[in-house]
């Protein structure tokens, strides 16, 4: 982020000592740390990501929530307990609430109490999403992978909700029925990459799957160029930032049957059951069935991006925050 903000004067960067991990010991550090930073601090707006949120005195208070994943699905009875009662005070203590998608806006008004919610979805760099590799730098990417020519991508980091473990099955349902396609996963380690990988040794598919990890901005736009079909199984997505990028890339898709998924694309995407791998490889066989459905996927997605750019997210946030002031 210093990189990024590193030429603009009115911009600073404040590491803080709270960890990402641990829910016990992020409360601890955190309560202690925001109680008495925000005690010294005057904003006309604070705005937090994370929880838990600590409202700033004499501020405007916006909290953004991404995905309430730990509430409802992800842990242990208890942790889901604690994540619950976390989340509520943490509404409890901002003026607004905003959320990435109509979806998450359902999920999150039974946790809501009074606080109003904006929904401002997630967006994309255009200028710079947009840029298609050279033939090169192609030909470098599929020979450092050793891809074939056509391929299947999938993108997210390796845990149990990207669902990965019954997209590998599908690809062995579509293998035994003589549909030999090559799949690419790309994502970092979240837990759940060994299972994969025992996946993918015990289905015979060693020699079908790619897997890769920290790929540069380059590299994945060459995924994303060169792939035939983007999936995307997820069982859970509070928005799903691959979606956008597929389209913004060119990529015809086959998507999990959520909601979120359904709003992002208008239904106007392929979709799939993910808990079901026979239906997964049926939502990746439509979705290449024809020309004329590969092209218009792509048209569509070309023009749906366009609803994501960060000129129109920097509107609606500068809509938000001139709500919100103190003048």
């Amino acid at each position: 982020m210093e990189s990024w903000f590193h030429d603009l004067p009115n911009v600073e960067i404040r590491p803080t000592p709270i960890p990402s991990t641990g829910m016990l010991k992020k409360l601890l550090i955190a309560s202690r740390y925001w109680h008495s930073t925000l005690a010294k601090e005057s904003f006309d707006v604070f705005e937090g990501f994370h929880l838990p949120f600590y409202s700033c005195p004499g501020s405007k208070n916006i909290l953004t929530v991404h995905d309430i994943r730990s509430v409802q699905s992800e842990g242990f009875f208890f942790s889901r307990m604690v994540s619950r009662f976390v989340l509520r005070r943490s509404i409890r203590n901002a003026d607004v609430l905003v959320t990435v998608s109509e979806a998450m806006k359902e999920q999150i008004f039974p946790y809501s109490h009074q606080t109003p919610i904006r929904v401002i979805p997630n967006g994309l760099h255009l200028d710079a999403d947009r840029r298609q590799p050279s033939a090169a730098e192609k030909l470098t990417f599929l020979s450092k992978y050793s891809l074939p020519d056509h391929f299947i991508l999938a993108v997210g980091h390796f845990e149990p909700r990207k669902n990965y473990l019954n997209l590998i099955k599908s690809l062995s349902y579509l293998h035994s029925n003589d549909q030999k396609h090559h799949l690419m996963i790309v994502g970092n380690d979240g837990g759940e990459l060994g299972q994969v990988r025992f996946c993918i040794k015990s289905l015979g598919l060693a020699k079908s799957v790619t897997i890769a990890s920290r790929l540069t901005d380059e590299e994945l736009c060459c995924a994303y160029s060169l792939c035939d079909l983007f999936v995307f199984p997820s069982i859970y997505e509070g928005f799903g930032i691959p979606v956008l990028e597929a389209m913004s890339m060119g990529c015809p898709m086959a998507l999990s049957n959520l909601p979120v998924f359904h709003e992002i694309t208008e239904g106007r995407s392929t979709y799939f059951s993910p808990l079901d791998p026979t239906d997964i490889a049926s939502g990746i066989l439509r979705a290449l069935s024809s020309n004329e459905l590969i092209k218009s996927n792509v048209n569509y997605g070309y023009s749906r991006v366009l609803d994501f750019s960060y000129q129109r997210i920097a509107r609606l946030y500068e809509a938000l925050y001139g709500s919100h002031s103190t003048a």
